[in-house]
């Protein structure tokens, strides 16, 4: 079905689907069982080579636009057509695999409403199984997005700097002006597209967490979700990091940002920020880098900074850095494991290899894999 109205809804409700037959209906439910009412719903299927056209088609409600690709374009790209279709003051994405409860809508479109400089409005998550039944267990979701407690935009990157993404995509609603400011999703980015775009959000806004479980997030037994901690997702998401931290450096362009996101630096370091606020960030970060990709990141971008003898003799006169510091620093960050033991690499190797089998111990298996990645 798709709608030609001319009226301009409050929200646009925006799902792409890609072979989820099976749990498709249930999601497109929750969204037509909403107590707020004004919304548009923006379908996009991505090529579904199953039964899900199918399934969306037989939901018959004028408020349903569906647009249905004969290829799959891969997700990120689908998000940024549908978005870029959207018409309400609010936006609101769900995972065709996930569902809301019945007055998300309702809460956060007042809780935007009320509050005219947050930029998104998320909420806690329901973890599910794939029967739909909440799963008795804590879960990696539940460690990621149920309980972060709500802090100040730079205290807020703070977290996602350490490469932690404390927001579910399927909970957020944001404003469409937010959405042509600091979007669309890095298509580059199949993994954390979604953490690249609220970093961005957070260098400009503030964000909020309702403290409530208006959404439900399916967690599949086999682990194949984009967002899962999967040793394959992992894998990805440290090569995309460059992404995120190439981003993240570009934002930091005085002291007045890097202090407020870095407070307790070293003096040497905020004194550095003052002038040379990207110099300041890398070496902070290859002090005590958060992650391997980090450190990677900020090796790289020391690089650049110091690739002209004139400016290393700049850095030299007016902090004391000089080449063989640089030359320290390099041999510091391990970036690639050289310094790994044969016997503590088939150690880690056979660790991960049973907490994939360990559905029960996925909170901790999802803190031994962040950890890896340092």
């Amino acid at each position: 079905m798709n709608s030609n109205s001319s009226h301009t809804p409050e929200i646009s409700v925006c799902m792409v689907c890609y072979n989820h037959a099976a749990f498709v209906g249930t999601a497109m439910a929750s969204v037509l069982r909403q107590t707020f009412a004004d919304f548009e719903f923006l379908i996009l299927d991505n090529g579904s080579t199953d039964a899900s056209l199918a399934v969306m088609q037989g939901f018959d409600d004028a408020r349903i636009s569906m647009e249905a690709l004969p290829k799959n374009i891969h997700s990120t790209c689908a998000a940024n057509h549908l978005l870029s279709r959207a018409r309400g003051r609010y936006v609101a994405m769900i995972c065709s695999d996930d569902a809301w409860l019945p007055d998300k809508l309702a809460r956060q479109a007042a809780w935007l409403d009320a509050h005219e400089r947050c930029a998104v409005v998320f909420s806690r998550v329901e973890v599910m199984n794939d029967r739909g039944r909440p799963c008795r267990l804590p879960t990696v979701y539940d460690c990621r997005f149920n309980i972060q407690p709500n802090r100040a935009a730079h205290d807020w990157l703070r977290l996602l700097y350490r490469f932690d993404n404390p927001f579910c995509c399927s909970s957020a609603m944001l404003r469409r002006s937010v959405w042509r400011q600091c979007g669309p999703f890095d298509e580059r980015s199949r993994n954390i597209q979604d953490m690249i775009f609220w970093m961005r959000i957070l260098f400009r806004h503030p964000v909020h967490i309702l403290d409530s479980r208006l959404t439900r997030m399916r967690l599949h037994a086999r682990m194949d979700n984009v967002s899962a901690a999967s040793a394959a997702n992992m894998v990805l998401a440290a090569n995309e990091a460059r992404l995120f931290y190439s981003d993240f450096f570009a934002h930091v362009t005085s002291r007045e940002i890097f202090d407020a996101i870095f407070p307790h630096a070293a003096p040497r370091h905020r004194a550095m920020a003052a002038r040379d606020p990207q110099l300041a960030l890398a070496l902070h970060t290859l002090t005590r880098p958060p992650t391997v990709m980090a450190g990677a990141w900020a090796l790289h971008r020391l690089y650049e900074l110091t690739a002209t003898a004139a400016q290393r003799r700049v850095y030299q006169e007016r902090y004391g850095f000089d080449i063989l510091e640089l030359y320290a620093l390099a041999q510091s960050m391990d970036v690639y494991g050289q310094r790994r033991s044969p016997l503590r690499m088939a150690c880690r190797a056979a660790a991960k290899a049973l907490l994939r089998r360990l559905h029960v111990l996925m909170p901790l298996k999802y803190c031994l894999m962040q950890r890896a990645l340092r």
